[in-house]
This record gives C-alpha cells, structure tokens and sequence, in this order.
C-alpha cells in the first residue's frame, strides 16, 4: 500500500497508523527523469512520492564530478587507440602522473572519491570536455520550477544534501552544514515547514 510522507511522519509522532504491507517511494539526487518521465507515471497512477534534491545541481549549475568523470570516460572509450594513447601522455605530462593506457586513466579517474577541481578541470581541457555546454545541451537535474510544480501537485520535496558529498568523510561541522542549508533552501522553495533529508 503506497503511503505519503505525511503518512509516515504521523505514523512516527504516534498520531495514527500505517497500513499493512505500507511503502514509501522516493527518489535521490533530482535527475530531470524524476520529472520528465517518473512524475506522470506517478501521477496516472496516484502513487506519493518523495524526492530528494540535491541543491548545488539544482538548476543544471554544476556537474556533479561523478557525471564529468562518466563524460571523461565516454569520450576516451570512442577513441582509437593511437588517439587515446596521445591524450593519456597529455594527461601524464599536465599532472605529473604515469597511466600506462586508457585502461589505466579509466581506473585511476572513477577511483577519485572527492571532487578536485583542478585535476578534472585539467582532464576535461585534455579531453575536450566542455560540461557546461553539456549542461547546456542536455540538462540532466531538475529545476526550481520544475520542483515547485511537482510540490504543487502534491509530492513531497526534500533534500539530499548541498553538494552530495558522503558525509561520513567530513567534518561534523560541514555535515551539520549540509543537512542544515540543504533544508533551509528546500524549505525557501516550497514553503513547507517540514523537510525530510535523505
């Protein structure tokens, strides 16, 4: 039985029950397929949901370094061989790094854990690489309105944090931020006094 958020939080404030065999879906990150595609699957269906959006990709501002590291690795996979061993030298010699193959800058950029600027920005200029003209040409996240349309015709909006960062890596100072901002922000678009963080 698909239950509301609301639901849910009632159900845990003790103001009433769930039903048998309750289920709540939702869905991370605030990817445009969240509106394009999911949003009138559920509508037709009048199943609730959640979605949790991320605020930095929030408006295609930025590329998460995960979508740009998939970019990277996309465009040396369509490469010739010759070609992809040239702009593995290039990448070396600019970072001082000793990949032996496009096997190898594969492996050694999908390993990176965190977002560094410099050294994605580097690879995308070797690679020719332009992510906001990606972001541009295909917007991959959600919009304010976007997500405003989809409060209004009753999902339930929360966040997934500012940046998307794994919040067991950094500071409690900088998690404290994360959650807190994130649903401040949430919070300013929707009106909703009540934000669930995922």
């Amino acid at each position: 039985t698909f239950v509301s958020y609301q639901q849910i939080q009632d159900h845990y404030e003790g103001k009433a029950s769930l039903p048998p065999r309750a289920v709540h879906l939702s869905f991370d990150d605030g990817f445009a397929e969240c509106y394009h595609v999911v949003r009138p699957i559920l509508l037709q269906n009048e199943i609730p949901c959640t979605f949790f959006v991320t605020l930095d990709w929030l408006d295609n501002r930025m590329l998460y370094f995960r979508h740009q590291v998939s970019l990277f690795v996309t465009k040396m996979d369509a490469l010739e061989n010759e070609e992809q061993e040239q702009l593995v030298r290039q990448i070396n010699q600019r970072l001082g790094l000793s990949l032996d193959s496009a096997a190898g800058f594969k492996t050694w950029i999908m390993a990176f854990r965190e977002a560094e600027e410099a050294v994605l920005a580097t690879v995308a200029e070797v690679l020719g690489v332009d992510t906001n003209a990606y972001l541009a040409r295909n917007p991959p996240y959600l919009t304010t309105d976007q997500v405003q349309e989809m409060q209004q015709e009753g999902f339930t909006i929360g966040s997934h944090g500012l940046t998307h960062r794994k919040l067991g890596f950094i500071a409690m100072e900088e998690t404290e931020g994360e959650i807190v901002e994130s649903c401040r922000q949430i919070r300013a678009i929707t009106g909703e006094s009540v934000v669930p963080f995922a």
